[in-house]
């Protein structure tokens, strides 16, 4: 999928799903989680029932839906989609939590459901990260991840990601 056309990559995981998605793991921001919203609600209206101090609320159909969101939930959550935050700290904090979602994402991995981005190496050093990243500001990666290799006489290695609108780079 090709993240830069938001509206086809819905239509690929409505027609994947068959329009029965219940689940979304949002790892970017706000603005990424309120799309996961859109593709979880386009599949029809969900049942939920809320209950509060002075009444209950009952929505009609069949499921309801998750939304996780590691970085942050949309600004208007809908009564339908149930929305965890989960902030990305606390894997690192508890202990316990982080090895289950380390393990699960690791079988996922192991089982192929789901794959890290392709990595592109580029070769030139630290005078070639600027102009990956405007390769990244432009879209030209194709969802790709590019690793900058470092000339010999440089000893680090620098690896650029992209999330969501902003850009940078990481050094280990």
């Amino acid at each position: 999928m090709d993240r830069y056309d938001l509206k086809e990559a819905a239509i690929t995981i409505n027609k994947a799903t068959s329009n029965s998605v219940r689940f979304a793991l949002d790892t970017i921001g706000s603005d990424t989680a309120s799309w996961a919203q859109e593709v979880l609600l386009s599949g029809g209206p969900r049942r939920l029932t809320q209950r509060t101090e002075h009444a209950t609320l009952t929505l009609s159909s069949d499921q309801v839906c998750h939304l996780v969101g590691l970085t942050g939930l949309p600004q208007d959550m809908e009564p339908s989609v149930r929305g965890h935050k989960v902030p990305m700290k606390l894997l690192h904090e508890n202990a316990a939590l982080g090895q289950a979602t380390m393990e699960w994402l690791y079988e996922l991995l192991q089982s192929g459901a789901l794959r890290p981005p392709e990595v592109e190496a580029v070769e030139g050093g630290l005078r070639v990260v600027n102009e990956n990243l405007d390769r990244l500001r432009k879209g030209e990666a194709g969802g790709k991840r590019i690793v900058v290799q470092m000339d010999r006489t440089e000893n680090t290695q620098v690896w650029i990601s992209q999330k969501s609108t902003s850009y940078g780079a990481s050094f280990y």
